[in-house]
């Protein structure tokens, strides 16, 4: 986890959240279809305060009462354009309008300015300014537009000629059809981008242009030079032209056919002026950057981007709004990418000892492009660190099609089948746990761990994200203020509540570090002691993340969980505000739901999340203890130095049901892996082969967010280090007590010691490269797996 990160504005939203199997648009209208049976609600309630939220992030929108709009280059003359497209001649010089406030000095007002969504729109009419003139009525009774060109503009913020910031709306390219007198009038409409379509705007503030003239060709003055406020707005990259202009002195001093021949040889003078090329010695001109934005800060953006695996691959659509919602909120955003491992695709292989070390160099390079390019703050973009729920499906047919329960065609079926499109796993796996904890920290926007990852919503919060950290930037907002010890105690509130995943023990206690907060394996033992397991989701349960994004999302989660008094509401977030200010207008759940249980009626009354010690684990180990699967298992050991050893064994037929069997998988830690391997594809094959009642694993490496059955991992002290569970041999005698939390060799102390004294360590699997260099570095399990210790 990165060091110097926390020095730096972060807001690690939106993540990639879950697949639904289902697109949408960002245009599209929201609409859920209702669960049936006892999950039917309205789900445009909790939408609504999703949006209500997101608003709340965004500038306000302007009121007719604080902001006017000021006709900043009024319309002097024109040439009139006639009915064919070639003759169209533009207003000169072009119009451009500013908003401005009605009170300067008042510094709230500034984000109103800014409103993105602003747009001003442009009608013709008569001197009085009582008439729209904008419809030209023909000899046949048909309706023209007597205005041409681009009747709506959208806000571009800059700089004046004179240096100052400010919001401007231009309109480069009017025209029109007829000769006289005519002035233009400017209305401001602050749009909503999550409106419902058709929905009417009102006006918000208008503006009447002076008098310009529209001239006859022979009458024409000519088109003038353009002026500073045009140059200096096309110098930062607004689509206006500049022009050189060919205003004659008087009309009288050219026929009007040699009027015409030069307005024709200069398409009307618009012929556009060459600026001086800027003498700049930067680099980041180079990258599209024009004078004014020098002085906007830069958000490197952040995205664990790529196309082999379905958690990632629509991340980079994701980047791209993200872009665009920095843009709009007046900010620089760079783009980059880091690597990423697909746990669904190198389960089970050699390729599953790169996936936790992939967690730390993705935490390095970031923090190498972070720091080395200087940018002021960060928004990243995670996928999924664990499986796809068809990947957990498909291991555990495997152990359905060893055992003959199903033939290779159902399960290559399976296969085929199980993952329906882009997004994180289903179930509450380590993707969903990580994100929802992190959500309950304080680091992502609310929703952002429930918003389906194709959803309109996941759109919404990619572009609310720039606003957002423009704000962290203006208030000066670091990860330190909002990731502190209550942020951390929240985080494991939320994994005991919903049953999530034990890589959440090694995540957390690392993030904890690149911050300076002390955490440790007997924290999470204190919460999971005092905290229910209330969330009946998959692996353990019946239902999926979907599920509770119906029932309002996680913030209806916290906020339940908030009016128990079981987690912090005062802690900071990335919105500014409190978590308990975010989820003051939050929606709770249906009253009939029962995704989660409620507190009288608990799955179990303490955590799942155990921490065992004794013989075998001196230093502790995690078990994943929901209750379906016991609380004690004694039986004999059956020993397997490698993962793939155990496969060969379970095909054979070595392990039988009705025999207590505790199967032992070593040298899988974090060195002797090398990368703590996860151990779902023996667990899934365990419970598929119907096993479950019969075997317990324990193991030194680590299970995925998909497991269950009797599982404890992360031993410490590992194999590789000489640990207890290097001397296990076959027939051993071993008891899992999670009442007493105790994990037992059962071995006299004399033959425990004699095997120890004959031990000799096995060199490391690698000499060279980066899993050399990560099994020499890493910390053990019950510190995080960290490199920099």
């Amino acid at each position: 986890m990165s060091g110097n990160s926390s020095n730096t504005p972060f807001l690690q939203s939106p993540n990639s959240s879950y697949t639904t199997g289902k697109k949408r648009t960002f245009d599209e209208t929201f609409v859920e279809e209702p669960k049936p049976g006892n999950q039917q609600h309205n789900r445009a309630s909790s939408f609504s305060s999703e949006l209500e939220m997101l608003r709340s992030i965004l500038p306000p929108r302007p009121t007719s009462d604080k902001f006017r709009l000021v006709v900043r280059q009024q319309p002097v003359a024109a040439r009139a354009c006639g009915f064919g497209e070639r003759d169209r001649r533009v207003i000169d010089p072009p119009p451009i309008v500013q908003l401005v406030a009605a009170d300067p000095a008042d510094p709230a007002n500034e984000g109103g300015i800014k409103y993105p969504w602003n747009v001003v729109h442009c009608t013709l009419y008569n001197v009085a300014g009582t008439a729209d003139e904008t419809a030209l009525e023909q000899q046949d009774k048909r309706l023209t537009r007597r205005l041409m060109g681009t009747l709506v503009s959208s806000p571009f913020v800059g700089q004046d000629e004179n240096g100052k910031e400010g919001c401007f709306f231009c309109f480069p390219d009017l025209s029109c059809r007829t000769h006289g007198k005519f002035r233009l009038k400017f209305a401001l409409m602050c749009l909503d981008p999550n409106a419902e379509p058709s929905t009417f705007t009102r006006v918000t503030t208008e503006v009447m242009s002076d008098v310009f003239t529209v001239y006859t060709a022979k009458e024409f003055p000519g088109m003038r030079p353009s002026t500073g406020l045009t140059k200096a707005l096309k110098r930062q990259g607004c689509a206006i032209s500049v022009k050189k202009g060919n205003e004659k002195a008087t009309t009288q001093q050219a026929s009007p056919q040699e009027q015409a021949a030069g307005e024709d040889e200069n398409n009307g003078g618009e012929e556009e002026e060459s600026e001086p090329e800027q003498e700049t010695t930067g680099r980041v001109y180079a990258t599209g950057l024009k004078e004014v934005d020098m002085d906007k800060a830069q958000v490197g953006i952040s995205s664990v981007w790529y196309s082999g695996n379905p958690c990632n691959m629509h991340l980079l659509d994701l980047n791209h709004k993200v872009k665009q919602g920095v843009e709009q909120a007046g900010l620089v955003g760079y783009q980059f990418n880091t690597i990423g491992v697909s746990d669904a695709i190198s389960m089970g292989t050699s390729g599953m000892r790169y996936s936790l070390q992939s967690r730390d160099l993705i935490a390095d390079s970031i923090e190498t492009v972070m720091g080395g390019q200087w940018y002021d703050a960060n928004i990243s973009i995670p996928g999924c660190d664990k499986n796809m729920p068809g990947v957990i499906m498909a291991f555990q047919a495997y152990g359905e099609y060893i055992t003959g329960t199903i033939d290779e065609k159902t399960r290559f079926d399976i296969i085929r089948h199980a993952c329906p499109g882009q997004g994180a796993c289903g179930g509450m796996y380590t993707a969903n746990t990580m994100a929802t904890a992190i959500e309950s920290m304080g680091m992502t926007l609310p929703y952002s761990s429930s918003n389906p990852a194709d959803s309109a919503e996941k759109a919404a919060e990619c572009l609310a994200s720039g606003w957002a950290i423009r704000n962290l930037l203006e208030k000066d907002i670091k990860p330190r203020q909002i990731l502190t010890r209550s942020a951390f105690e929240n985080a494991m509130v939320v994994v005991n509540i919903t049953g999530g995943s034990t890589n959440a023990v090694l995540h957390l206690i690392a993030i904890a570090d690149s911050v300076g907060v002390k955490l440790t394996i007997d924290d999470f033992q204190s919460v999971s002691d005092r905290i229910p397991f209330l969330a009946d989701l998959k692996p353990s349960g019946k239902y999926v993340m979907a599920d509770i994004h119906r029932i309002g999302g996680t913030p209806a989660l916290l906020k339940y969980l908030l009016e128990h008094d079981l987690i912090d509401g005062s802690i900071l977030t990335v919105t500014g505000k409190t978590l308990a200010e975010n989820l003051e207008k939050v929606t709770g759940f249906p009253k009939d739901q029962d995704v989660i249980r409620p507190l009288s009626n608990p799955i179990k009354p303490t955590g799942h999340i155990q921490i065992l010690r004794g013989s075998l684990a001196p230093g502790g180990a995690v078990g994943k203890i929901t209750g379906k699967e016991g609380l004690k298992f004694q039986g004999k050991a059956k020993v397997y130095d490698a993962e793939d050893l155990f496969i060969e064994a379970l095909e054979r037929g070595e392990i039988k049901k009705g025999e207590k069997t505790v199967v032992v998988i070593r040298y899988e830690g974090p060195k002797g892996g090398p990368g703590m391997p996860e151990m779902l594809k023996p667990s899934s094959a365990i419970m598929g082969a119907g096993l479950g009642n019969d075997v317990a694993l324990i193991t030194d490496g680590r299970f995925s967010g998909g497991s269950h059955g009797f599982l404890i991992g992360h031993i410490v002290p590992e194999a590789q280090e000489g640990g207890p569970i290097a001397f296990i041999e076959d027939g051993d005698e071993i008891l899992i007590d999670a009442e007493q939390r105790k994990l037992d060799l059962l071995v006299d102390d004399a033959v425990l010691a004699k095997r120890k004294a004959a031990f000799v360590q096995k060199p490391l699997k690698y000499n060279k490269g980066v899993l050399y260099k990560y099994a020499k570095n890493v910390a053990d399990a019950s510190h995080g797996c960290i490199t920099d210790s």
